[in-house]
Protein backbone atom coordinates (compact mmCIF):
# COMPACT_ATOMS: atom_id res chain seq x y z
CA UNK A 1 0.00 0.00 0.00
CA UNK A 2 1.32 3.22 -1.08
CA UNK A 3 0.58 5.83 1.76
CA UNK A 4 0.96 9.54 0.83
CA UNK A 5 1.48 12.36 3.43
CA UNK A 6 1.50 16.47 2.31
CA UNK A 7 3.67 18.11 4.54
CA UNK A 8 6.01 21.02 5.61
CA UNK A 9 8.00 19.54 7.87
CA UNK A 10 9.03 23.21 9.08
CA UNK A 11 11.15 20.89 11.23
CA UNK A 12 10.32 17.56 11.08
CA UNK A 13 9.58 16.79 14.88
CA UNK A 14 8.38 14.11 17.30
CA UNK A 15 4.89 14.58 16.39
CA UNK A 16 5.84 14.00 12.57
CA UNK A 17 7.58 11.01 13.61
CA UNK A 18 4.76 9.60 15.79
CA UNK A 19 2.59 9.92 12.98
CA UNK A 20 4.80 8.28 10.36
CA UNK A 21 5.26 5.52 13.11
CA UNK A 22 1.19 5.27 13.51
CA UNK A 23 1.05 4.35 9.89
CA UNK A 24 3.74 1.89 9.82
CA UNK A 25 2.29 0.21 12.98
CA UNK A 26 -1.56 0.21 11.10
CA UNK A 27 0.05 -0.92 7.84
CA UNK A 28 3.68 -2.83 8.09
CA UNK A 29 3.62 -2.98 4.63
CA UNK A 30 3.14 0.40 3.66
CA UNK A 31 5.37 2.65 1.45
CA UNK A 32 4.93 6.22 3.05
CA UNK A 33 5.67 8.95 0.00
CA UNK A 34 6.03 12.76 1.17
CA UNK A 35 4.74 15.45 -0.82
CA UNK A 36 6.91 18.41 1.22
CA UNK A 37 7.29 22.06 0.58
CA UNK A 38 10.22 23.22 -0.73
CA UNK A 39 12.05 26.55 -0.18
CA UNK A 40 8.60 28.29 1.18
CA UNK A 41 5.99 27.42 3.38
CA UNK A 42 2.19 28.25 3.87
CA UNK A 43 2.45 31.12 5.68
CA UNK A 44 4.59 32.89 3.01
CA UNK A 45 7.77 32.65 5.13
CA UNK A 46 11.23 30.74 4.17
CA UNK A 47 11.80 27.65 5.78
CA UNK A 48 13.85 27.51 8.48
CA UNK A 49 16.21 24.61 7.10
CA UNK A 50 16.17 24.10 3.32
CA UNK A 51 14.29 21.49 1.58
CA UNK A 52 17.40 18.85 0.92
CA UNK A 53 17.97 18.96 4.84
CA UNK A 54 14.23 18.56 5.80
CA UNK A 55 13.89 15.92 3.38
CA UNK A 56 16.98 13.91 4.41
CA UNK A 57 15.44 14.44 7.97
CA UNK A 58 11.82 12.94 6.82
CA UNK A 59 13.46 10.23 5.84
CA UNK A 60 15.32 9.58 9.49
CA UNK A 61 11.79 9.60 10.68
CA UNK A 62 10.42 6.77 8.78
CA UNK A 63 9.45 8.66 5.63
CA UNK A 64 10.38 6.09 2.42
CA UNK A 65 10.28 9.21 -0.02
CA UNK A 66 10.05 12.89 0.18
CA UNK A 67 9.40 14.61 -3.54
CA UNK A 68 8.94 18.57 -3.76
CA UNK A 69 5.49 20.51 -3.40
CA UNK A 70 7.05 23.62 -5.27
CA UNK A 71 7.06 27.32 -5.12
CA UNK A 72 4.16 29.00 -5.82
CA UNK A 73 2.20 26.19 -4.75
CA UNK A 74 4.01 25.57 -1.13
CA UNK A 75 2.84 29.18 0.03
CA UNK A 76 -0.56 28.80 -1.61
CA UNK A 77 -3.59 28.94 0.45
CA UNK A 78 -5.33 26.09 2.42
CA UNK A 79 -7.47 24.85 -0.77
CA UNK A 80 -4.85 25.39 -3.49
CA UNK A 81 -2.14 23.84 -1.12
CA UNK A 82 -3.72 20.93 -0.83
CA UNK A 83 -5.17 20.24 -4.71
CA UNK A 84 -1.51 20.80 -5.68
CA UNK A 85 -0.43 18.32 -2.95
CA UNK A 86 -3.02 15.82 -4.21
CA UNK A 87 -2.61 16.35 -7.72
CA UNK A 88 1.01 15.15 -7.50
CA UNK A 89 0.37 12.22 -5.19
CA UNK A 90 -2.30 11.43 -7.52
CA UNK A 91 0.07 11.19 -10.14
CA UNK A 92 2.29 9.39 -8.33
CA UNK A 93 -0.10 6.29 -8.16
CA UNK A 94 -0.76 6.37 -4.34
CA UNK A 95 -3.74 4.64 -2.82
CA UNK A 96 -4.35 6.42 0.55
CA UNK A 97 -3.54 9.82 2.04
CA UNK A 98 -2.70 10.32 5.43
CA UNK A 99 -3.16 13.78 7.71
CA UNK A 100 -3.51 14.79 11.33
CA UNK A 101 -6.62 16.00 12.90
CA UNK A 102 -7.87 17.22 15.87
CA UNK A 103 -9.56 13.89 17.79
CA UNK A 104 -11.40 11.28 16.35
CA UNK A 105 -13.38 13.51 13.57
CA UNK A 106 -13.08 11.88 10.17
CA UNK A 107 -16.59 11.21 9.37
CA UNK A 108 -17.73 15.06 10.48
CA UNK A 109 -14.73 16.37 7.75
CA UNK A 110 -15.98 14.10 5.39
CA UNK A 111 -19.71 15.71 5.98
CA UNK A 112 -18.11 19.17 6.25
CA UNK A 113 -16.21 18.76 2.88
CA UNK A 114 -19.42 17.84 0.70
CA UNK A 115 -21.59 20.74 2.19
CA UNK A 116 -18.73 23.00 1.29
CA UNK A 117 -18.47 21.46 -1.95
CA UNK A 118 -22.48 21.23 -2.67
CA UNK A 119 -24.02 24.00 -5.04
CA UNK A 120 -26.35 25.61 -2.53
CA UNK A 121 -23.18 26.84 -0.62
CA UNK A 122 -20.95 27.51 -3.59
CA UNK A 123 -23.52 29.77 -4.59
CA UNK A 124 -24.64 31.60 -1.49
CA UNK A 125 -20.56 32.29 -0.57
CA UNK A 126 -20.33 33.44 -4.49
CA UNK A 127 -23.68 36.47 -3.40
CA UNK A 128 -21.90 37.11 -0.06
CA UNK A 129 -18.30 37.66 -1.47
CA UNK A 130 -20.30 40.21 -4.19
CA UNK A 131 -22.30 42.09 -1.50
CA UNK A 132 -21.38 45.44 -0.88
CA UNK A 133 -21.76 45.47 2.68
CA UNK A 134 -19.21 42.64 2.77
CA UNK A 135 -16.34 44.34 0.68
CA UNK A 136 -13.96 44.77 4.12
CA UNK A 137 -14.60 40.89 4.80
CA UNK A 138 -12.03 38.16 4.40
CA UNK A 139 -12.95 35.26 2.24
CA UNK A 140 -11.80 32.91 5.06
CA UNK A 141 -14.20 35.02 7.55
CA UNK A 142 -17.00 35.41 5.32
CA UNK A 143 -16.51 31.65 4.31
CA UNK A 144 -16.79 30.70 8.16
CA UNK A 145 -19.62 33.19 9.02
CA UNK A 146 -22.04 31.66 5.73
CA UNK A 147 -20.48 27.93 7.08
CA UNK A 148 -21.64 28.95 10.96
CA UNK A 149 -25.38 30.31 9.64
CA UNK A 150 -26.02 27.54 7.60
CA UNK A 151 -24.56 24.38 9.73
CA UNK A 152 -23.89 25.50 13.09
CA UNK A 153 -21.69 26.60 15.70
CA UNK A 154 -20.23 23.45 16.16
CA UNK A 155 -19.59 22.61 13.11
CA UNK A 156 -18.18 25.69 11.86
CA UNK A 157 -15.74 25.36 15.14
CA UNK A 158 -14.46 21.97 14.04
CA UNK A 159 -12.79 23.59 10.74
CA UNK A 160 -11.71 26.66 12.64
CA UNK A 161 -7.94 24.23 13.77
CA UNK A 162 -5.14 24.05 11.12
CA UNK A 163 -4.86 20.36 11.62
CA UNK A 164 -8.76 20.56 10.40
CA UNK A 165 -8.69 23.08 7.96
CA UNK A 166 -6.04 21.12 6.01
CA UNK A 167 -7.87 17.92 6.58
CA UNK A 168 -11.09 19.22 4.47
CA UNK A 169 -9.44 21.08 2.26
CA UNK A 170 -7.53 17.45 1.37
CA UNK A 171 -11.19 15.69 1.32
CA UNK A 172 -12.42 18.09 -1.05
CA UNK A 173 -9.63 17.78 -3.76
CA UNK A 174 -9.55 14.10 -3.26
CA UNK A 175 -13.26 14.05 -4.52
CA UNK A 176 -11.86 16.02 -7.94
CA UNK A 177 -9.86 12.90 -8.96
CA UNK A 178 -10.47 10.38 -11.22
CA UNK A 179 -9.14 7.51 -9.08
CA UNK A 180 -10.36 6.45 -5.62
CA UNK A 181 -7.77 7.68 -2.38
CA UNK A 182 -8.93 6.25 0.60
CA UNK A 183 -8.60 8.88 3.27
CA UNK A 184 -6.40 7.86 6.67
CA UNK A 185 -6.82 10.39 9.66
CA UNK A 186 -4.73 9.93 12.75
CA UNK A 187 -5.68 12.26 15.51
CA UNK A 188 -2.96 14.62 16.37
CA UNK A 189 -0.94 14.23 19.75
CA UNK A 190 1.23 16.71 21.66
CA UNK A 191 0.92 20.52 21.47
CA UNK A 192 -1.46 21.95 18.71
CA UNK A 193 -0.17 23.09 15.28
CA UNK A 194 0.85 26.24 16.13
CA UNK A 195 1.06 26.55 19.88
CA UNK A 196 4.13 28.86 20.39
CA UNK A 197 6.04 27.62 23.22
CA UNK A 198 6.55 24.65 24.87
CA UNK A 199 8.89 23.86 28.19
CA UNK A 200 12.09 22.41 26.74
CA UNK A 201 12.31 20.69 30.14
CA UNK A 202 9.99 18.13 29.49
CA UNK A 203 10.93 15.14 28.74
CA UNK A 204 9.77 13.41 25.45
CA UNK A 205 7.38 16.76 24.88
CA UNK A 206 6.01 16.86 21.15
CA UNK A 207 6.00 20.40 20.30
CA UNK A 208 4.57 22.21 17.47
CA UNK A 209 6.67 23.02 14.50
CA UNK A 210 6.13 26.98 15.40
CA UNK A 211 7.52 26.08 18.93
CA UNK A 212 10.66 24.81 17.40
CA UNK A 213 11.01 27.82 14.97
CA UNK A 214 10.08 30.44 17.66
CA UNK A 215 13.32 28.68 19.78
CA UNK A 216 15.63 29.09 16.79
CA UNK A 217 14.84 32.65 16.04
CA UNK A 218 15.20 33.55 19.46
CA UNK A 219 18.44 32.41 19.68
CA UNK A 220 17.82 29.57 22.16
CA UNK A 221 19.08 26.99 19.76
CA UNK A 222 19.94 23.94 22.07
CA UNK A 223 16.70 24.34 23.64
CA UNK A 224 15.03 24.12 20.13
CA UNK A 225 17.53 21.23 19.29
CA UNK A 226 16.25 19.20 22.74
CA UNK A 227 12.63 19.26 21.51
CA UNK A 228 13.18 17.76 17.86
CA UNK A 229 14.01 13.76 16.91
CA UNK A 230 17.95 13.47 17.35
CA UNK A 231 18.44 12.66 13.63
CA UNK A 232 16.71 15.92 12.97
CA UNK A 233 18.46 17.84 15.26
CA UNK A 234 21.96 16.62 14.05
CA UNK A 235 20.31 17.26 10.47
CA UNK A 236 20.26 21.18 11.67
CA UNK A 237 22.78 21.34 13.94
CA UNK A 238 25.12 20.67 10.58
CA UNK A 239 23.17 23.24 8.88
CA UNK A 240 23.51 26.08 11.44
CA UNK A 241 27.70 25.36 11.23
CA UNK A 242 27.26 25.59 7.67
CA UNK A 243 25.70 28.62 7.48
CA UNK A 244 22.99 27.35 5.77
CA UNK A 245 19.86 28.09 8.06
CA UNK A 246 17.11 30.45 8.06
CA UNK A 247 16.97 32.14 11.49
CA UNK A 248 15.23 35.23 10.18
CA UNK A 249 12.30 34.84 8.10
CA UNK A 250 11.90 38.49 7.45
CA UNK A 251 15.45 38.68 6.09
CA UNK A 252 13.98 36.47 2.96
CA UNK A 253 13.57 38.79 0.04
CA UNK A 254 14.32 41.46 2.95
CA UNK A 255 15.18 44.37 1.60
CA UNK A 256 14.72 43.03 -2.09
CA UNK A 257 11.05 42.45 -1.61
CA UNK A 258 10.84 46.66 -0.34
CA UNK A 259 12.62 47.40 -3.69
CA UNK A 260 10.55 45.55 -5.91
CA UNK A 261 7.38 47.22 -3.84
CA UNK A 262 8.96 50.94 -3.59
CA UNK A 263 9.08 50.93 -7.19
CA UNK A 264 6.75 48.63 -8.89
CA UNK A 265 3.10 50.42 -9.94
CA UNK A 266 0.44 49.31 -8.22
CA UNK A 267 -1.54 48.23 -10.96
CA UNK A 268 1.34 46.10 -12.70
CA UNK A 269 1.30 44.23 -9.14
CA UNK A 270 -2.75 44.06 -9.01
CA UNK A 271 -1.75 41.22 -11.51
CA UNK A 272 -0.42 39.21 -9.32
CA UNK A 273 -1.59 36.50 -7.07
CA UNK A 274 -3.78 37.74 -3.87
CA UNK A 275 -3.07 41.29 -4.75
CA UNK A 276 -6.44 42.53 -6.55
CA UNK A 277 -8.82 44.18 -4.71
CA UNK A 278 -6.38 47.31 -3.56
CA UNK A 279 -4.07 45.59 -1.73
CA UNK A 280 -0.93 45.92 -4.53
CA UNK A 281 -1.28 49.62 -4.05
CA UNK A 282 -1.55 49.70 0.18
CA UNK A 283 1.61 47.08 -0.03
CA UNK A 284 3.50 49.59 -2.23
CA UNK A 285 2.29 52.27 -0.02
CA UNK A 286 3.57 50.58 3.67
CA UNK A 287 6.97 49.77 1.14
CA UNK A 288 7.66 53.64 0.83
CA UNK A 289 7.12 54.28 4.55
CA UNK A 290 8.84 50.98 6.04
CA UNK A 291 12.48 50.78 7.68
CA UNK A 292 12.19 47.04 7.36
CA UNK A 293 10.67 44.09 6.36
CA UNK A 294 8.50 43.66 9.55
CA UNK A 295 7.32 47.15 9.56
CA UNK A 296 6.14 46.96 6.08
CA UNK A 297 3.52 43.76 6.96
CA UNK A 298 2.41 45.52 9.90
CA UNK A 299 1.71 48.86 8.04
CA UNK A 300 0.08 46.58 5.59
CA UNK A 301 -2.14 45.14 8.12
CA UNK A 302 -5.74 45.06 7.68
CA UNK A 303 -8.70 42.95 9.31
CA UNK A 304 -9.75 41.45 6.06
CA UNK A 305 -6.10 39.92 5.14
CA UNK A 306 -4.34 37.69 7.33
CA UNK A 307 -0.50 38.17 8.47
CA UNK A 308 0.18 34.48 6.03
CA UNK A 309 -2.11 36.23 3.23
CA UNK A 310 -0.44 39.60 3.08
CA UNK A 311 3.21 37.62 3.17
CA UNK A 312 1.60 35.60 0.56
CA UNK A 313 0.72 38.37 -1.44
CA UNK A 314 3.76 40.15 -0.87
CA UNK A 315 5.68 37.06 -2.31
CA UNK A 316 3.54 36.56 -5.18
CA UNK A 317 3.77 40.06 -6.10
CA UNK A 318 7.81 39.58 -5.83
CA UNK A 319 8.38 36.72 -8.20
CA UNK A 320 5.63 37.66 -10.48
CA UNK A 321 2.99 34.86 -9.83
CA UNK A 322 -0.23 34.99 -10.88
CA UNK A 323 -3.86 33.56 -9.76
CA UNK A 324 -3.54 31.19 -13.38
CA UNK A 325 -0.36 29.86 -12.25
CA UNK A 326 -1.90 28.73 -8.81
CA UNK A 327 -4.83 27.11 -10.01
CA UNK A 328 -2.75 24.80 -12.19
CA UNK A 329 -1.60 21.85 -11.90
CA UNK A 330 1.61 21.37 -10.94
CA UNK A 331 4.37 20.49 -14.14
CA UNK A 332 6.80 18.45 -12.27
CA UNK A 333 8.13 17.74 -9.07
CA UNK A 334 11.67 16.93 -7.61
CA UNK A 335 12.85 14.28 -6.03
CA UNK A 336 14.56 15.16 -2.31
CA UNK A 337 15.31 11.66 -0.82
CA UNK A 338 14.40 8.19 -1.02
CA UNK A 339 15.18 4.41 0.60
CA UNK A 340 14.87 1.16 -1.70
CA UNK A 341 11.78 0.38 -0.34
CA UNK A 342 10.51 3.72 -2.24
CA UNK A 343 11.82 2.30 -5.68
CA UNK A 344 9.11 0.34 -6.94
CA UNK A 345 6.72 3.30 -6.88
CA UNK A 346 8.95 5.65 -8.43
CA UNK A 347 10.01 3.37 -11.03
CA UNK A 348 5.89 3.02 -12.18
CA UNK A 349 5.51 6.68 -11.58
CA UNK A 350 8.30 7.32 -14.14
CA UNK A 351 6.99 4.87 -16.14
CA UNK A 352 3.54 6.01 -16.39
CA UNK A 353 4.64 9.51 -17.35
CA UNK A 354 1.91 11.61 -15.71
CA UNK A 355 4.49 13.59 -14.19
CA UNK A 356 7.63 14.26 -14.28
CA UNK A 357 9.88 13.70 -11.44
CA UNK A 358 13.63 15.53 -11.18
CA UNK A 359 16.06 13.75 -9.59
CA UNK A 360 18.81 16.19 -11.02
CA UNK A 361 17.26 19.55 -10.82
CA UNK A 362 19.98 20.79 -14.01
CA UNK A 363 17.99 17.58 -15.83
CA UNK A 364 15.03 20.59 -16.10
CA UNK A 365 15.85 21.31 -19.81
CA UNK A 366 14.53 17.86 -21.09
CA UNK A 367 10.96 19.20 -19.36
CA UNK A 368 8.34 20.44 -22.04
CA UNK A 369 8.24 24.02 -22.10
CA UNK A 370 5.25 24.94 -19.67
CA UNK A 371 7.29 22.56 -17.32
CA UNK A 372 10.54 24.66 -17.87
CA UNK A 373 9.22 27.49 -17.10
CA UNK A 374 7.18 26.79 -13.79
CA UNK A 375 10.32 25.17 -12.90
CA UNK A 376 12.57 28.60 -13.63
CA UNK A 377 10.12 30.15 -11.61
CA UNK A 378 10.68 27.82 -8.46
CA UNK A 379 14.28 28.28 -8.96
CA UNK A 380 14.19 31.76 -8.93
CA UNK A 381 12.44 31.31 -5.57
CA UNK A 382 15.28 28.96 -4.57
CA UNK A 383 17.86 31.16 -5.57
CA UNK A 384 17.27 34.24 -3.34
CA UNK A 385 16.49 31.66 -0.49
CA UNK A 386 19.78 30.35 -1.01
CA UNK A 387 21.71 33.82 -1.89
CA UNK A 388 20.63 35.47 1.19
CA UNK A 389 21.32 32.66 3.76
CA UNK A 390 24.14 33.25 6.48
CA UNK A 391 26.49 31.86 3.95
CA UNK A 392 25.28 32.08 0.48
CA UNK A 393 24.73 29.35 -2.04
CA UNK A 394 24.26 30.04 -5.75
CA UNK A 395 22.46 28.97 -8.33
CA UNK A 396 24.45 26.32 -9.95
CA UNK A 397 25.14 25.12 -6.92
CA UNK A 398 20.97 24.52 -6.23
CA UNK A 399 21.23 23.36 -9.83
CA UNK A 400 23.77 20.72 -8.69
CA UNK A 401 21.72 18.83 -5.78
CA UNK A 402 21.11 15.21 -5.56
CA UNK A 403 18.28 13.63 -3.03
CA UNK A 404 19.34 12.21 -0.23
CA UNK A 405 19.13 7.68 -1.40
CA UNK A 406 19.42 5.11 1.70
CA UNK A 407 19.81 1.81 0.57
CA UNK A 408 18.83 -1.23 2.55
CA UNK A 409 15.69 0.32 4.15
CA UNK A 410 14.68 3.22 6.29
Amino acid sequence: MNIGIICEYNPPHKGHAYQIAELKKRYPDCTVICVMSGNYVQRGTPAVADKYARAAAALAIGADAVVELPFPYSCAPAELFARAGISILSALGIDALCFGTEGDVLPALLTAAEQLDSPAFADALAKAAAASENRGIGYPVLRDRLYTERYGVAAAALLRTPNNTLAVEYLRAMHTLPTPITPIAIPRTGDAHDMPRTDAGVQDAIVSASAVRTCIQSGDFDAAMSLLPPTTADILRRDRAAGHLCTDPDSIPGPLLLHTFRTARPAALSRCAGLEGGLAGRLCDAAKRAHGTEEFYALAATKKYTNAAIRRAALYGFFGVTADMLRSAPAFTVLLAACDRAAPLLRRARKADALPVLSRPAAYKQLSDAAQSAFLLSLSADAVYGMLLPCPYSEAELLARTPTVLHGGT
